[in-house]
């Protein structure tokens, strides 16, 4: 307002009837700041004209516009009150604030519509005003305009349809305007624009005209078969007919096939399928989960594909995502996970011989990326090795300067593998980078003490030959001494085995033969022997063509290439008594070395690799049949025999009389120190196990890691060509793999090959399946809560 205008404003004054009259407000000409000026108000009434002089303090000119506003919304009568209080009503303005509405940035993109209607169409339940606070806000139709001053900023009615304004910001984001379109959308038509609705009509045309010409084609191609094959076309009685006979001849499908067998539950399912009128009430069995959660585990699209062919009937995908993200998927441990391992290992039914466990450790490379978390709304794709980890590497960046953190570069699995059964089950991940042994010291012992009071007996820690691995095991010496196991800190009166993986070692062993001049008791071991063997095996110039010593030895084992020096198959047929007997055939004293050499390395891997019962009697070899006493000859083999060659081999080298690197002529530090530590806690571990009440055989296959090595392959195969999944999707392929494990085949390609498992058809998988909650189930449990 200018100081020396004069000033007039038009209100609107509704009466009773819905008459509107005008007022006008009038300033004198000259008003000084600091004096009260007079504001008159003229109001003509139908039956009594008014003329009001109100004494005001000019302010400025938000006072004004909300006693403009204060008399627009007052409810005149054509009888003016005789008694009106002028002062009380200006003391009530200057007490108060405006109503701010609802002017947030997040609401830009409404404030295009100005008004708002309810879902009738018919009454305006907000409007979009600007005129007032100078900028654009939406207020309710029934704002109070002025409120108290205090912290509230806005009044009850506006806070009231805040909550709606955000539902329309949720529905936008939810649905771009492309989706909203689509034929496929749910979107509410009157919530789409005219365009929107058009370009709609134009794809449901197309769709339309899409399904027509398919039908057709399919007609024909039916109509097609039906001549070249001779059928007939069944008509309705007929159809019924057939239908019937399924249904009284699906008791004598249904008892051909044991009661918890896939087939025989998949039959029963499809047939139940086919007689529910609502598929969303359908009940599926566990069973049946586990195995479409497998399958869309191998191919999501191949599963939409068959389901949508209306071939088998299967649960939706929708349906699938409630059974695999019952629980959100985080880095390191949780309480659900905890449940969800002692349901998988029936831990409450089961022997106390059978709650006998080992941790297998491993990491894999992943992916850098980083991924916002709209649950709990951090940002996934850093490092995380615990609580106590983190914040002392948060320290060490601290005192650095560093602000960064560092973004992880492979995954840390800890699994935790059943001594007497099938079980193997992904328990924890970390997302790591650069790990060294002590970062191992937290997450492996938070593992043991976490397993332990769920009732499992952890005996062993099973790692590969890392460095951060082998500074793990070396952190436990005592006095500079081999300690090949540890007191378990929360069962006193039970040990803790430390294990390198046998696979690995023999993988280590083939590379120090291929890579090094090794040399014992004067004579060497050398790769060429074995070349030279497999040039004997294929010189078209011998007497007996198509005639082989070692059929099994190819061109793949001698000529090796990065990815199959990681092939552990490669490695154990190579150091095996078929190559060694053939050698000592066809090669002289002179490769007598190399002779023992295999034979010592296949007889110690036989050891630690037997995983069936009949191998070790089909193929006559009884380094490989299974363990049934404390007392087996094949632990005074390894502790007089194997250990012993090992300690000779290598006095011999430190003891010639040559220059040159003697390293060279034995195997790898870290390989002999794998060697030694795996064997003597071998032997600890299964002197131990036979003294358990109900034990009476023992694998030794079940201290190595295969499994977690097939579980890194099925991550790679879960991505298809990106085989090297990010932080995320790593997560979220961990638990869907943890329902699915009992069905869980061995994969085609990897780095654990030739066990080739025949698997029952009865599977042992029909135990509830934890599925996410709906939100009404969760609104009725706070509502029970409070």
């Amino acid at each position: 307002m200018n100081r020396t205008g004069h000033c007039k404003f038009r209100l609107d004054c509704r009466t009773k009837r819905k008459k509107t009259k005008d007022a006008t407000l009038a300033l004198p000409v000259h008003i000084p700041l600091d004096t009260v000026s007079v504001l008159q108000v003229s109001i003509p009434l139908e039956r009594l004209p008014l003329k009001i002089s109100i004494p005001l303090e000019i302010v400025n000119r938000t006072v004004l516009h909300s006693f403009n506003h204060l008399l627009a919304r007052m409810e005149w009568t054509d009888v003016l009150q005789p008694v009106l209080d002028l002062d009380m009503t200006i003391k009530t303005v200057d007490a108060s604030q405006l109503c701010v509405g609802n002017p947030d940035e997040i609401f830009k993109a409404l404030m295009l519509k100005k008004t708002f209607f309810s879902r009738d169409g018919i009454s305006v339940v907000a409007e979009m005003e600007e005129l007032m606070l100078g900028y654009p806000t939406i207020r309710s139709s029934g704002c109070e305009i002025l409120i108290c001053i205090g912290p509230a900023k806005r009044c009850l009615k506006c806070t009231m349809h805040r909550k709606s304004l955000f539902a329309m910001i949720s529905q936008n984001r939810a649905e771009t305007s492309t989706e909203r379109v689509m034929p496929t959308s749910h979107t509410n038509y009157r919530y789409m624009s005219a365009p929107d609705l058009r370009s709609r009509l134009t794809l449901l045309h197309k769709e339309h005209c899409k399904t027509t010409l398919q039908l057709e084609r399919l007609r024909k191609k039916v109509a097609i078969y039906c001549e070249e094959d001779n059928g007939t076309e069944v008509d309705a009685e007929t159809h019924d007919d057939l239908k019937s006979i399924v249904v009284d001849y699906s008791a004598t499908v249904v008892g051909s096939y044991p009661p918890d067998s896939l087939e025989r539950i998949f039959w029963e399912q499809q047939e139940k399928t086919a007689l529910v009128k609502n598929a969303r009430s359908m009940k599926w069995h566990p069973l049946m989960i586990r195995w479409c959660l497998y399958l869309r585990h191998i191919s999501g699209k191949a599963y939409e594909a068959m389901r949508r062919s209306g071939i088998l009937k299967l649960p939706t995908q929708r349906t699938l995502k409630d059974y695999t993200y019952f629980t959100s998927t985080t880095i390191g441990f949780s309480v659900e996970v905890d449940r969800q391992l002692m349901d998988a290992a029936k831990l409450s039914s089961c022997a106390e011989y059978e709650k006998c466990v080992i941790l297998v450790m491993d990491e894999v490379h992943i992916k850098e990326d980083l991924v916002f978390d709209k649950r709990n709304g951090n940002l996934l794709g850093f490092t995380s090795l615990g609580d106590i980890n983190d914040k002392l590497m948060g320290l060490e960046q601290f005192v650095a300067g560093e602000e960064t953190k560092d973004l992880a570069t492979s995954m840390l699995v800890i699994m935790v593998r059943g001594l007497f059964n099938r079980f193997c089950f992904p328990y924890a991940q970390f997302a790591t980078t650069s790990l060294t042994g002590d970062q191992l010291i937290d997450p492996i012992w938070s593992a043991v003490a976490r397993l332990e009071r769920c009732g499992f007996n952890v005996l062993g820690i099973t790692a590969d030959g890392a460095s951060s691995n082998r500074r793990f095991f070396k952190i436990h010496e005592k006095q500079s001494h081999l300690d090949t196991k540890i007191v378990n800190p929360h069962a006193p009166e039970r040990s803790i085995f430390f294990f390198s993986d046998p696979p690995h070692l023999i993988k280590t062993v083939r590379n120090c033969w291929l890579n090094r001049r090794m040399w014992c008791n004067g004579k060497e071991i050398l790769w060429s022997h074995l070349k030279e063997l497999y040039e004997l095996e294929n010189d078209p110039a011998k007497t007996v063509p198509g005639m082989r010593i070692v059929p099994k030895l190819k061109y793949e084992h001698i000529h090796l290439i990065p990815f199959s020096k990681m092939r552990v198959d490669l490695a154990a047929q190579v150091l095996s008594e078929s190559v060694a007997k053939a050698m000592e055939l066809t090669g002289g004293p002179v490769v007598s070395e190399t002779v023992k050499f295999i034979t010592m390395m296949d007889k110690f891997f036989d050891c630690l690799n037997v995983d069936n019962y009949s191998s070790g009697y089909t193929q006559r070899k009884p380094f490989k049949q299974p363990y049934r006493s404390a007392n087996d000859f094949r632990l005074n083999w390894l502790e007089k025999e194997f250990l012993p060659y090992l300690d000779q081999w290598e006095q011999s080298v430190l003891c010639r009389d040559v220059e040159g690197d003697k390293g060279n002529m034995l195997l790898s530090n870290e390989t002999l120190l794998g060697i030694r530590l795996t064997v003597t806690s071998f032997i600890g571990l299964v002197t131990y196990i036979f003294t358990l009440p109900g034990v009476t055989s023992f694998l030794s296959e079940k201290i190595n890691q295969d499994p977690l090595e097939k579980f890194f392959g099925c991550q790679r195969q879960r991505g298809g060509a990106n085989d090297n999944p990010t932080v995320t999707e790593f997560c979220k392929n961990t638990q869907a793999l943890r329902v699915v494990a009992s069905l869980q085949d061995d994969i085609v390609r990897g780095n654990c090959r030739g066990r080739k498992r025949t698997q029952s058809t009865t599977v042992d998988s029909t135990a509830p399946i934890q599925k996410r909650k709906q939100k009404r189930q969760k609104c009725a449990q706070k509502r029970h809560s409070m």
